[in-house]
């Protein structure tokens, strides 16, 4: 599936058809001036997704599964920005697992849920030392997915994959990741899971746009995401038992009912 898209540095990705990337265009004008409004994800929602990208752009661009979530759509601005005020209000931050880590980062995230995720998230992942900008970088990527209207069962499946790749990452080079390439090299995988796991995927040239812009180019983000690929050799199937064990704890950390779907309004 995902590893189809990366083998030889063929760029073997699927080319948005042209009326496809108008609706993609016209969906990132609009998510352009919600982030832009809120000061984050400084990406340039204009630019082209269909064509003109090289190589490097493309080559981990989609999966074989296709790209129909080709950019992040959503729905009114003002409810999304009053709940993002509320979070430090609706969080029980004593029941928060690096609650004190997390808390002066909130503002970074969609969703009160999305602190219970990463908190848990984190714990279970082994991440208890990762820094302010990983957290911040890592509450973006869960907005972005949310943006993209993921369902909640997609998000804990995407995390519950990303949390057993990391696990074997920190086996072979953890000693070697100060606290900033940490974050990278998570939400690298959470595409690398959402490419597996997902029928309908976002190119990797999207998320660079909407996340790491301001962190590194496409090509060195591209050349990440293959190194990856190939630390796993493109395997990546999880015991089903131990997908639906992490997906359960995700899910039970989030304290109240219908926590994790997503609201646009």
């Amino acid at each position: 599936m995902a590893a189809a898209a990366v083998t030889e540095g063929s760029g073997a990705c699927t080319r948005a058809p042209t009326a496809a990337a108008a609706q993609m265009d016209a969906a990132a004008e609009q998510i352009g001036h919600v982030v832009a409004a809120e000061g984050e994800l400084r990406g340039d929602c204009k630019d082209d997704v269909a064509g003109g990208h090289s190589d490097a752009e493309s080559t981990v661009g989609a999966s074989s599964q296709g790209d129909a979530r080709a950019t992040p759509t959503c729905g009114s601005s003002d409810g999304s920005t009053k709940m993002r005020a509320r979070i430090v209000e609706l969080v029980s931050w004593e029941r928060v697992a690096l609650g004190t880590k997390i808390k002066p980062h909130c503002t970074s995230a969609h969703c009160a849920a999305d602190i219970y995720l990463l908190s848990a998230f984190l714990t279970m992942s082994r991440l208890q030392d990762i820094g302010g900008d990983g957290i911040r970088l890592l509450l973006r990527a869960l907005k972005f997915l949310r943006l993209c209207d993921y369902s909640a069962e997609d998000i804990a499946s995407i995390l519950a994959h990303t949390c057993e790749y990391m696990k074997d990452v920190l086996k072979v080079c953890g000693d070697r990741m100060d606290a900033q390439e940490v974050g990278n090299v998570v939400v690298c995988l959470m595409f690398m899971a959402h490419s597996w796991s997902q029928d309908e995927t976002c190119p990797l040239r999207v998320w660079h746009r909407h996340i790491f812009r301001e962190y590194c180019s496409i090509k060195t983000l591209n050349l990440a995401v293959v190194r990856l690929f190939e630390l796993r050799r493109y395997r990546m199937r999880l015991p089903t038992q131990k997908v639906i064990d992490n997906m359960e704890r995700l899910q039970a950390a989030v304290p109240w009912s219908g926590a994790l779907l997503h609201t646009s309004s």
